[in-house]
Protein backbone atom coordinates (compact mmCIF):
# COMPACT_ATOMS: atom_id res chain seq x y z
CA UNK A 1 0.00 0.00 0.00
CA UNK A 2 1.24 3.32 -1.02
CA UNK A 3 2.38 5.71 1.78
CA UNK A 4 -0.18 8.55 2.39
CA UNK A 5 -0.46 11.88 1.39
CA UNK A 6 0.75 13.82 4.41
CA UNK A 7 -0.23 15.82 7.16
CA UNK A 8 -2.81 12.65 8.76
CA UNK A 9 -3.95 12.27 11.86
CA UNK A 10 -2.19 10.01 13.90
CA UNK A 11 -4.69 7.41 13.93
CA UNK A 12 -4.32 7.58 9.90
CA UNK A 13 -0.72 6.71 9.87
CA UNK A 14 -1.78 3.44 12.34
CA UNK A 15 -4.23 2.61 10.16
CA UNK A 16 -1.84 2.30 7.34
CA UNK A 17 0.72 0.50 9.77
CA UNK A 18 -1.34 -2.21 10.26
CA UNK A 19 -1.11 -2.73 6.53
CA UNK A 20 2.65 -3.99 7.06
CA UNK A 21 3.56 -7.58 6.71
CA UNK A 22 4.93 -8.93 9.69
CA UNK A 23 5.72 -12.93 10.65
CA UNK A 24 3.54 -15.36 13.02
CA UNK A 25 3.92 -18.39 14.53
CA UNK A 26 0.35 -20.19 14.51
CA UNK A 27 -0.52 -22.72 16.73
CA UNK A 28 -3.97 -23.99 15.15
CA UNK A 29 -4.76 -24.55 11.56
CA UNK A 30 -7.74 -22.73 9.86
CA UNK A 31 -10.23 -24.22 7.02
CA UNK A 32 -8.67 -24.88 3.78
CA UNK A 33 -5.20 -23.72 5.18
CA UNK A 34 -6.05 -19.71 4.15
CA UNK A 35 -7.82 -16.67 5.53
CA UNK A 36 -9.21 -14.73 2.63
CA UNK A 37 -9.01 -10.55 2.75
CA UNK A 38 -10.22 -7.95 0.78
CA UNK A 39 -6.87 -7.36 -1.29
CA UNK A 40 -5.36 -10.86 -0.95
CA UNK A 41 -5.41 -14.25 0.80
CA UNK A 42 -2.93 -14.81 3.56
CA UNK A 43 -1.70 -18.74 5.10
CA UNK A 44 -0.97 -21.31 4.78
CA UNK A 45 -1.73 -21.42 8.37
CA UNK A 46 -0.43 -24.76 10.02
CA UNK A 47 1.04 -24.98 13.78
CA UNK A 48 4.07 -24.07 14.24
CA UNK A 49 4.48 -22.56 10.31
CA UNK A 50 5.94 -18.98 10.45
CA UNK A 51 3.85 -17.41 7.93
CA UNK A 52 3.72 -13.55 7.15
CA UNK A 53 -0.01 -11.96 7.97
CA UNK A 54 -0.78 -7.84 8.08
CA UNK A 55 0.07 -6.47 11.62
CA UNK A 56 -3.91 -6.19 12.31
CA UNK A 57 -4.61 -9.56 11.31
CA UNK A 58 -1.66 -10.64 13.36
CA UNK A 59 -2.98 -8.66 16.43
CA UNK A 60 -6.28 -10.24 15.80
CA UNK A 61 -4.68 -13.92 16.35
CA UNK A 62 -2.66 -12.76 18.85
CA UNK A 63 -5.37 -11.37 21.01
CA UNK A 64 -7.26 -15.22 20.77
CA UNK A 65 -4.22 -17.08 21.56
CA UNK A 66 -4.09 -18.43 18.34
CA UNK A 67 -0.81 -17.26 16.91
CA UNK A 68 2.84 -16.06 17.94
CA UNK A 69 3.77 -13.11 17.16
CA UNK A 70 7.56 -12.71 15.67
CA UNK A 71 9.72 -9.75 16.62
CA UNK A 72 10.72 -7.58 13.12
CA UNK A 73 14.70 -7.69 12.50
CA UNK A 74 14.60 -3.80 13.18
CA UNK A 75 12.72 -4.02 16.57
CA UNK A 76 15.02 -6.19 18.67
CA UNK A 77 17.51 -4.92 21.28
CA UNK A 78 20.88 -5.64 19.38
CA UNK A 79 18.73 -3.93 15.78
CA UNK A 80 18.23 -0.32 17.95
CA UNK A 81 21.41 -0.28 19.61
CA UNK A 82 23.05 -0.56 16.16
CA UNK A 83 20.54 1.96 14.89
CA UNK A 84 21.30 4.17 17.46
CA UNK A 85 24.92 4.11 16.88
CA UNK A 86 24.43 5.07 13.44
CA UNK A 87 22.21 8.41 14.11
CA UNK A 88 24.66 9.72 16.59
CA UNK A 89 27.91 8.56 14.11
CA UNK A 90 25.56 10.61 10.97
CA UNK A 91 24.39 13.97 12.53
CA UNK A 92 22.94 15.09 8.69
CA UNK A 93 21.54 12.08 7.71
CA UNK A 94 18.71 9.16 8.84
CA UNK A 95 19.78 5.31 8.98
CA UNK A 96 16.99 3.74 6.91
CA UNK A 97 14.06 2.53 9.01
CA UNK A 98 10.91 0.89 8.06
CA UNK A 99 8.08 3.66 7.13
CA UNK A 100 6.15 3.06 9.43
CA UNK A 101 8.54 1.89 12.18
CA UNK A 102 7.22 4.13 15.11
CA UNK A 103 3.86 2.96 14.60
CA UNK A 104 4.49 -0.72 14.45
CA UNK A 105 6.71 -0.75 17.15
CA UNK A 106 3.85 1.40 19.64
CA UNK A 107 1.16 -1.15 18.09
CA UNK A 108 3.37 -4.34 19.37
CA UNK A 109 4.47 -2.67 22.33
CA UNK A 110 1.16 -1.49 23.43
CA UNK A 111 -1.36 -5.04 22.17
CA UNK A 112 1.89 -7.69 21.92
CA UNK A 113 4.05 -7.11 25.07
CA UNK A 114 4.64 -11.09 25.21
CA UNK A 115 6.54 -11.26 22.00
CA UNK A 116 9.09 -9.37 23.95
CA UNK A 117 11.17 -12.01 25.73
CA UNK A 118 15.13 -12.72 26.84
CA UNK A 119 17.07 -10.15 25.21
CA UNK A 120 14.60 -8.40 23.89
CA UNK A 121 12.59 -8.02 27.16
CA UNK A 122 9.66 -5.37 27.01
CA UNK A 123 11.53 -2.54 28.98
CA UNK A 124 14.63 -2.89 27.26
CA UNK A 125 13.18 -2.62 23.53
CA UNK A 126 11.16 0.26 25.14
CA UNK A 127 14.22 2.28 26.24
CA UNK A 128 15.81 1.51 23.22
CA UNK A 129 13.55 2.81 20.85
CA UNK A 130 12.52 6.06 23.05
CA UNK A 131 16.42 6.53 22.87
CA UNK A 132 16.06 6.23 19.03
CA UNK A 133 13.10 8.05 19.20
CA UNK A 134 15.08 11.18 20.79
CA UNK A 135 18.53 11.00 18.86
CA UNK A 136 16.20 11.52 15.55
CA UNK A 137 13.91 13.98 16.84
CA UNK A 138 16.60 16.22 17.98
CA UNK A 139 18.74 15.68 14.16
CA UNK A 140 14.80 17.15 12.97
CA UNK A 141 15.19 19.77 15.33
CA UNK A 142 18.21 21.19 14.79
CA UNK A 143 17.58 20.98 10.53
CA UNK A 144 14.50 23.34 11.27
CA UNK A 145 16.11 25.61 13.08
CA UNK A 146 19.04 25.65 10.48
CA UNK A 147 16.44 25.59 7.21
CA UNK A 148 17.08 29.16 6.47
CA UNK A 149 21.21 28.73 6.58
CA UNK A 150 23.73 27.17 4.24
CA UNK A 151 22.87 23.87 6.33
CA UNK A 152 21.21 20.63 5.44
CA UNK A 153 19.30 17.66 6.77
CA UNK A 154 18.95 14.88 4.14
CA UNK A 155 15.24 13.48 5.43
CA UNK A 156 16.15 10.14 3.06
CA UNK A 157 15.18 6.88 6.08
CA UNK A 158 12.55 9.32 7.82
CA UNK A 159 9.52 7.69 8.98
CA UNK A 160 5.90 8.78 8.30
CA UNK A 161 5.02 10.04 11.87
CA UNK A 162 8.60 12.07 11.50
CA UNK A 163 7.28 12.98 8.18
CA UNK A 164 3.95 14.41 9.35
CA UNK A 165 5.85 15.98 12.17
CA UNK A 166 7.63 18.01 9.60
CA UNK A 167 4.70 18.77 7.74
CA UNK A 168 2.95 20.09 10.49
CA UNK A 169 5.46 22.17 11.47
CA UNK A 170 6.22 23.55 8.01
CA UNK A 171 2.14 24.25 6.99
CA UNK A 172 1.97 25.95 10.30
CA UNK A 173 5.02 28.56 9.50
CA UNK A 174 3.50 28.49 5.65
CA UNK A 175 0.13 29.59 7.35
CA UNK A 176 1.93 32.33 9.77
CA UNK A 177 3.93 33.45 6.51
CA UNK A 178 0.64 34.00 4.10
CA UNK A 179 -1.08 36.25 6.84
CA UNK A 180 2.20 38.78 7.78
CA UNK A 181 2.46 39.03 3.69
CA UNK A 182 -1.32 39.96 3.45
CA UNK A 183 -1.05 41.95 6.28
CA UNK A 184 2.27 43.97 4.65
CA UNK A 185 0.16 44.20 1.06
CA UNK A 186 -2.23 45.81 3.04
CA UNK A 187 -0.49 47.70 4.98
CA UNK A 188 1.70 49.10 1.72
CA UNK A 189 -1.00 49.39 -0.69
CA UNK A 190 -1.53 52.98 -1.73
CA UNK A 191 -4.85 54.99 -0.23
CA UNK A 192 -7.43 57.02 -2.23
CA UNK A 193 -7.98 59.85 -0.24
CA UNK A 194 -11.27 62.52 -0.36
CA UNK A 195 -9.32 64.84 -2.99
CA UNK A 196 -8.74 61.89 -5.50
CA UNK A 197 -4.85 61.64 -4.84
CA UNK A 198 -3.16 58.93 -3.87
CA UNK A 199 -1.15 58.38 -0.76
CA UNK A 200 1.11 55.02 1.16
CA UNK A 201 1.02 53.93 5.00
CA UNK A 202 4.67 53.40 4.29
Amino acid sequence: MPPPQLPVRPEELEFFAEEELIQIVPNCSVPNKYIEGILDRYGPFEPNRVVEVPTWLALQLHKRNKARILLPAWLTSDSLDEAIERERGSPDSFSAQPYHYMELACLLLEHAKDAFTGSDDYFKVRNKLAQLVNVRRHKMEEGLRQISGTATVRVNGLGGYELNLIRNNFQGALDMFLKLEAVEAAVSAPLVSATGTFSSMS
